[in-house]
């Protein structure tokens, strides 16, 4: 049985000792191969990153190498995390030993160049907005000196931020930490980021079980979509599901009024944060017998006051409900409201494609709402941290747009309690991820990546499920509490 405990300076054992130098070599190619590839088109970084990363974006029809490069980094990290995973539900790692590790693999990403996305510069740019006295909820990053706008992705730049005043305030903070430069505070950010993964891989192995830690650390901090996105991309949804796990701690340990005020920084650094907050409301409402009324009106007054009070941290604080589904204005492929919308074409191909994307957001919309409504409602049934984490997954699949590090909320919550072949799911669901919207790589070949990442998933999932009960019932059983059914051996072996 893996335990919490071990000394981190303990000398690794083979394979670890391997397993985490080979992590750590394949983060290295990531950072390489992606810093050759370049910022976003149209973009210009204000640092080279002591000349890893290169000044314009490359053409991957003629210089298809760093491309290729950063494929087969991302390739041979997520193949090195498929067997530590392996290995760590039946060695008796420790979890400190695992978390070193987890930093090993996480190193070279924190501190290379943001990859994979130019949001972080977004991000930098909005605070130094703020910083400068502007408000970044009615002023764009165009308005900035061309060299700072500069840095900012060309789709962004006459965008108002859709983050909330938390985002905002920690923003700004990272500008005037980082000496009133953007560049510093994309250091800043970055740092941020790095703290932020290891928070939720700290609360999400105390919200399972010593024996489970290990695995649970590798489905968290340990994941390569989570360590492609949030650290190496500093995405600022880092921050927001660290937020998320904190208040899931909170409640577990039956602090429920730090856990609201925490559910309700999550929702006030992003929007999806908030549904932390309804699935603890609602487990008050069923588990509370004795004086019901006194203790929901408390809980409301807690939830209202420290919205309440975030908003104060900026001017306008409430100014980004006016522009919080920003984001939706891009455009993924591979969302399912666009693949909707473009299967309901040869049944309406009069219609506009701008009326096609529409109507598939809007069933989407509808279908997520129905799901979530329902997951919440029946959130008495499941694991709060399960309950949070299908509403969080549910939520990022139905959005207008679908970015890797969307589907990461999810997993965060759903890695702590899922066993058997739901683990698995999570398990092919972050492999999926880590293909979504890679640069530097040309049409077709991200079409043959993806496809033949697809068809690998299927089968490793079709092996997987061998000999269990009928798929349906293994799906309802997945949306109950725990796994109180056996559903056959795991292909990592048993918990």
């Amino acid at each position: 049985m893996a335990v919490r405990g071990g000394s981190p300076t303990r000398h690794l054992r083979s394979p670890q000792l391997w397993l985490t130098i080979g992590g750590f070599a394949a983060a290295a190619v990531v950072v390489i191969g992606g810093g050759r590839v370049g910022p976003v088109t149209g973009a210009t970084f204000p640092s080279s990153w002591l000349g890893v990363l290169a000044r314009n974006h490359v053409n991957p029809k003629t210089a298809p190498f760093p491309g290729l490069l950063l494929v087969c980094g991302i390739a041979t990290l997520v193949a090195v995390w498929l067997v530590t995973l392996r290995i760590a539900t039946r060695a008796q790692w420790s979890l400190n030993q695992l978390w070193l590790t987890v930093g090993f693999w996480m190193m070279p990403l924190a501190l290379g160049p943001p990859l994979l996305s130019g949001d972080v510069y977004s991000y930098a740019a909005q605070g130094y907005l703020a910083q400068s006295g502007s408000d970044p909820y009615t002023s764009t990053p165009n308005r900035l000196d061309p060299i700072l706008a500069a840095a900012v992705d060309p789709s962004w730049r006459s965008a108002h931020s859709p983050y909330g005043p938390l985002a905002t305030a920690l923003e700004r903070l990272a500008v005037f930490a980082g000496g009133g430069t953007p560049f510093g505070g994309v250091l800043f950010l970055r740092a941020l980021a790095v703290v932020s993964v290891l928070v939720i891989g700290w609360g999400a192995t105390r919200l399972t079980t010593s024996a489970r830690g290990p695995v649970v650390l590798l489905l968290t901090a340990g994941n390569p979509l989570v360590l492609l996105h949030f650290v190496s991309g500093a995405h600022i949804d880092g921050a927001m599901m660290a937020m998320v796990v904190l208040a899931l701690l909170a409640e577990r340990r039956g602090h429920f009024s730090t856990a609201l005020a925490l559910g309700c920084s999550a929702g006030m650094i992003k929007v999806p944060g908030f549904l932390v907050v309804g699935v603890i409301l609602i487990s008050l409402w069923h588990n509370v017998r004795v004086n019901r009324g006194p203790t929901l009106l408390r809980a409301a007054a807690v939830t209202l006051a420290s919205c309440g009070v975030l908003t104060l941290l900026v001017p306008h604080g409430w100014g980004w409900i006016s522009s919080w589904n920003t984001p939706g204005q891009g455009n993924t492929p591979g969302a399912p409201a666009a693949l909707l919308g473009a299967a309901l074409k040869p049944l309406v191909d009069v219609a506009s494609y701008d009326d096609l994307m529409a109507g598939g957001r809007i069933t989407m919309l509808s279908i997520g709402a129905v799901a979530i409504i329902w997951f919440l409602a029946t959130a008495q049934h499941r694991p709060i941290p399960s309950t949070t984490g299908w509403c969080l997954l549910v939520f990022s699949v139905i959005n207008p747009v679908l970015y890797p590090w969307y589907l990461a909320w999810g997993i965060v919550c759903l890695a702590v309690d899922a066993r058997r072949w739901r683990r698995d799911w999570l398990i092919a669901l972050s492999v999926w991820g880590t293909t979504l919207n890679v640069p530097g790589v040309a049409g077709w070949m991200a079409a043959v990546i993806f496809g033949v990442t697809d068809l690998a998933i299927a089968l490793w999932l079709v092996w997987a499920l061998r000999g269990r009960p009928a798929f349906w019932t293994s799906f309802s059983a997945a949306l109950t509490p725990g796994d109180r059914r056996n559903h056959g051996a795991t292909v990592l072996g048993p918990d």
